[in-house]
């Protein structure tokens, strides 16, 4: 006890003192009792087997894959160095001994699958002499040797369910081959087993017996125990976790495959090794430090991120394996103890990614908290019906490897693990990754049914990219991070499109574009203003008729002064006039600078005196905002007698590609707002890509939604009107409803809709609530300004009953 805390209890009343005292007893006590409770003793029938749920599941999957190798698990090393073959025979016996687990076989009694211990070890190290063959042609046998090792099944009805060869590659070097069944062993294991042989050996070959300590239990206490502990109140505590965790079944993970996921009807598997290297590795590990989470975490989210992706859903569930050997008496022992939990990543906030990495970490961590619980049993339980070795839950899997074998010396031999290739794997894609001296390492598993190996390596590229990305930026949203570097952007950009690269019309810009449509289509609406529901407030301007009142804005702007390189404040309502104004600005060879009738007077303040604009085309409602500001303030509306007077011909205006279109203004929220200028080269660019690529015909109606101060407005506009398609504009898009913007579409028949996504989520889900359909004269719709929802693009797909993009 510390003086302190003697000097505190001294302070205390009698009463009080013993009070706590007797709580502190009280408190010790129950945490004994707690730890002696937790503790795994031996089972008090010795003479009995019981099975592991583990064990159970893997008994279920040989009876449905019966002379399959898919549940075996190879391992090797390589000894360089004298070894004592005697000495190594001797160990593998004795380790046979001390572990009975690995002297099973499994009998059905009674409908019940039983385990049974064999008294004796009937395992032999069969020696393979390779000495005579080229060094070139001893790996080579040696691969196919292990491999062969590794596809040959286990009958474990009666075989050893664990096998060993010694191959000789010369006098001081050989391999050791152990193949085990799973269902008596996991990676931890292996690492066990080969521990306790190599120490074994390293007493027999110096003439001593081994003196390993007591294994204070057998697995088969710890699989009573384990069963015990799942029927209790603490294991069914995590299977309602779990439950509520899996609820909602989310199908298959559709990954894209290159060859069909029906397909898939073996687990033949290959394996890509690969390394993130020293200096990206050291990256990693301080930023996860930095951040408060582990690798596993790290790693597991940014694949996770690499699915979501490659995917296109934004609910990514991994199973995970995990060691469950949190007691101190297991970690010791061999047998079957690793269980596979499901970690839920949830990509649909489009999180920035320290955020992202925060709530996998809450995540994972109530992951590991219910780790007890077998997935076994939760497979069956929600899944009844179940007539497939595969796991319904999750078909990738991320596992990050605690304790890989390394290389070391003992006993005067060099040992050192071989990177194996089983053949076989049980889910479609496997990341495993471990950490060595080298740096991190993984290695990318995947269905030979479903994957080309050139597929794998671009996922792995993929998956540097992301964490590359993400450590350069982890304040950006998830969905922002790329696949690609930008090498392979380039290429992709400029190599591998299908798509013919446009030729620019030379010498012309959007406004000549436009004069060509008027002149082939004058007749044809070009705007089409609806103010209300039902059409009985509507106005429209021809083509022919816009370009007329353009013109006569034009003419009336140049004659004021204003040309080329000028900038005109725009300020009015969505109306016909607003368009005419805008064309006119255009046309008289100035810049339009849009100013939102929205915008409070002190930003206006602001973008007037920064842009030094002299002119601003308004309109009566208005007018009184420009006051007293030493501007031009020219009303459309009230002023429109001075307009007819001006001649309605396309002026000549001497154009230069390179001279300013427009400027808007930032929203100013990380300061004072900026002016971004945008040049006709662009402007005319942008809309003749759009155009093309909407394909858009004379006639087809799009709905002008966005505020032409937003840039993403140019994409409505003039694609449309260098195309000959009308302008339908709604009296206050920012006031629609679901149903205004419903009828607005039947009723004008648009072709194309384009709005920011929290409006695009907001009329998705009215349609389902309403349970109705996206309009079928829509073909194209957008959503842009961030990362749409996938289940909103999901459930798009289902509302569209025609072809919508």
């Amino acid at each position: 006890m510390s003086d302190d805390l003697k000097k505190r209890l001294a302070e205390l009343s009698p009463e009080k003192r013993e009070l706590l005292l007797a709580k502190l007893r009280k408190s010790k006590g129950m945490a004994a009792k707690a730890k002696a409770k937790s503790e795994i003793s031996p089972r008090k029938d010795p003479s009995s087997y019981p099975m592991s749920f583990g064990q159970k599941g893997f008994w279920v999957m040989e009876q449905l894959n019966p002379g399959l190798a898919v549940s075996n698990i190879p391992s090797a090393v390589r000894l360089k160095g004298n070894l004592d073959v005697a000495a190594l025979k001797k160990a593998l016996q004795y380790i046979m001994s001390r572990h009975q687990i690995l002297r099973v076989n499994f009998h059905v009694s009674g409908g019940q699958p039983e385990q049974v211990v064999r008294e004796e070890s009937d395992i032999e190290l069969p020696v393979i002499d390779l000495q005579n063959l080229s060094p070139q042609e001893k790996e080579k046998r040696v691969r196919e040797l292990i491999t062969e090792e590794a596809t040959r099944p286990f009958d474990i009805s009666k075989d050893a369910l664990v096998r060993a060869r010694l191959l000789r590659l010369g006098t001081e070097e050989h391999v050791l081959s152990v193949t085990f069944h799973h269902i008596i062993s996991d990676a931890w294991s292996v690492g066990v087993f080969i521990q306790d042989l190599l120490t074994a050996y390293q007493a027999y070959a110096q003439g001593k017996q081994p003196n390993l300590p007591p294994l204070p239990i057998q697995y088969f206490d710890y699989a009573a125990w384990h069963n015990a502990f799942i029927e209790g109140p603490q294991g069914q505590k995590q299977m309602a976790y779990w439950e509520a965790q899996l609820a909602e079944p989310e199908g298959k993970l559709q990954l894209p495959t290159d060859f069909p996921a029906q397909s898939a009807t073996s687990h033949r598997g290959m394996h890509i090794p690969f390394s993130f290297g020293k200096e990206l590795s050291e990256k990693i590990l301080n930023f996860c430090q930095k951040e408060n989470i582990t690798p596993y975490m790290f790693l597991q989210a940014m694949f996770a991120l690499l699915l979501a992706k490659l995917s296109n859903r934004d609910d990514i569930r991994i199973g995970s394996p995990v060691a469950n050997r949190d007691k101190a008496e297991l970690k010791h022992l061999i047998g079957l103890f690793i269980n596979v939990v499901i970690i839920k990543n949830d990509l649909s906030r489009n999180l920035p990614l320290r955020e992202f990495l925060t709530q996998v970490r809450k995540t994972v961590l109530d992951a590991m908290e219910n780790a007890t619980v077998p997935i076994e049993i939760l497979i069956n339980k929600l899944f009844p019906q179940r007539n497939s070795s595969d796991n319904p839950l999750s078909n990738v899997l991320f596992d990050f490897q605690n304790a890989p074998l390394q290389k070391t010396t003992l006993a005067g031999l060099e040992i050192e693990p071989l990177e194996l290739e089983s053949g076989s794997i049980k889910f479609d894609l496997v990341l495993s990754v471990n950490i060595t001296p080298d740096g991190i390492q993984g290695v990318f598993g995947y269905k030979t049914d479903l994957f080309k190996r050139e597929t794998i390596e671009r996922f792995i590229k993929y998956y540097k990219n992301l964490i590359q990305a993400a450590l350069q930026n982890p304040d950006e949203k998830v969905w922002r991070l790329p696949l690609l570097d930008k090498t392979e952007a380039r290429f992709i950009l400029e190599k591998w499109s299908n798509r013919k690269k446009e030729k620019l019309p030379e010498d012309v810009t959007v406004v000549q574009l436009f004069e060509e449509q008027a002149a082939l289509h004058p007749d044809v609406l070009a705007l089409k203003e609806v103010k209300n529901l039902g059409g009985s407030e509507t106005r429209t301007l021809t083509y022919g008729e816009l370009n007329r009142r353009a013109n006569q804005v034009a003419h009336f702007l140049r004659s004021k002064g204003i040309g080329t390189e000028n900038v005109v404040g725009l300020s009015l309502h969505r109306s016909p006039e607003l368009f005419v104004a805008l064309l006119g600005i255009l046309k008289a060879g100035a810049a339009y600078l849009p100013i939102d009738p929205n915008y409070p007077d002190e930003r206006i303040e602001y973008v007037l005196q920064d842009s030094q604009v002299a002119v601003v085309l308004t309109q009566k409602a208005l007018v009184n905002r420009f006051k007293n500001k030493n501007i031009l303030a020219f009303q459309m509306d009230a002023d429109r007698l001075l307009l007819e007077a001006q001649p309605d011909e396309n002026p000549y205006v001497p154009f230069d590609l390179h001279n300013l279109a427009y400027l808007i203004y930032t929203s100013g929220s990380t300061g004072k707002p900026k002016a971004v200028m945008a040049h006709h080269l662009g402007l005319l660019n942008h809309a003749c890509a759009m155009r093309n690529e909407y394909a858009l015909q004379p006639g087809e109606s799009i709905l002008q939604y966005i505020s032409i101060s937003f840039d993403a407005a140019a994409e409505e506009i003039y694609p449309a009107l260098i195309s000959g398609a009308t302008l339908i504009l709604p009296g206050s898009a920012a006031e629609l409803s679901g149903y205004d913007l419903l009828s607005i579409l039947e009723q004008e028949q648009i072709k194309i809709l384009h709005v920011p996504v929290p409006v695009w989520h907001y009329f998705i889900d009215f349609l389902s609530e309403q349970n109705r359909r996206i309009p079928e004269s829509i073909r194209l719709m957008l959503a842009g300004g961030e990362q749409p929802s996938l289940q909103k693009l999901r459930r798009a797909a289902q509302l569209a009953g025609h072809s919508t993009d």
